[in-house]
């Protein structure tokens, strides 16, 4: 799931990004081929839709998508997190720029009277093109960062894979095991007497059920464990052999 809402904020982002590429290398030449006749046929051409729609319906959606992924990994290690925080921040300052750049420039190009204003209508047409191609190099910057966060996580999950493949004797992956997360205990104790049986069947019957791993409200209801069939006379998965055939 949290890799999905990455997986959106990272195809959001490159849409994004690829609109405002098109924007400077088709929708700017087209604007600015002959002022003011190429302003008139833009105008007419922009009459009924907003380009800027598509803007406002994705890039809320990738600040979104951006928001949930640093709270969700948020507990990956700090050089993850800050890659994903440092996305948020750059699309947050894409965001902004409409407001505070390109929508007053929009109003001069396509809606201020174009007799007496031909001169600032150009001047207006290559500051939004700069601005433009700078929201393209944050929005690159954006996904580069989001893909290196990416890139990381999984370089550190494929490192503990091979970590618990590493531990793997001869003998268990002849028989197939792929990892291995507890070390062999070197603890055993053979058992020779009924009472230290019944001790440690006793332990192990109660394990489940204490400390801060809390497996179950009653331990004799555990159904990994021997406990029930001793306690309460029922197999959970298997029919275990009663210490009495032994002791």
């Amino acid at each position: 799931m949290k890799k999905i809402i990455l997986y959106i904020s990272i195809i959001a982002a490159a849409g994004l990004t690829m609109v405002t590429v098109y924007n400077s290398l088709v929708d700017f030449k087209s604007w600015s081929g002959d002022v003011p006749s190429s302003i008139q046929v833009a105008r007419a051409y922009y009459k009924h839709i907003d380009p800027r729609n598509f803007f406002s319906i994705v890039a809320p959606i990738n600040q979104i998508a951006i928001s949930l992924t640093v709270i969700l990994f948020w507990r990956s290690s700090v050089l993850i997190r800050t890659n994903f925080i440092v996305s948020f921040f750059i699309y947050a300052g894409i965001g902004a720029l409409p407001t505070f750049y390109f929508i007053p420039r929009d109003i001069i190009i396509f809606a201020r009277p174009i007799e007496g204003n031909v001169e600032v209508i150009k001047t207006a047409l290559h500051q939004w093109q700069y601005m433009n191609w700078v929201r393209t190099a944050l929005g690159l910057a954006g996904i580069f960062f989001s893909l290196k966060g990416h890139r990381l996580k999984q370089s550190n999950e494929n490192k503990i894979l091979q970590q618990l493949e590493d531990g793997l004797s001869a003998r268990e992956k002849k028989k197939g095991q792929l990892h291995k997360v507890f070390k062999d205990s070197f603890d055993a104790k053979p058992i020779y007497i009924r009472p230290f049986l019944l001790q440690k069947i006793q332990y192990i019957h109660l394990n489940p059920g204490r400390g801060k791993w809390k497996l179950v409200q009653d331990w004799r209801e555990y159904e990994h464990s021997s406990a029930s069939f001793y306690e309460l006379n029922k197999v959970m998965h298997y029919q275990p052999l009663h210490y009495d055939e032994l002791y």
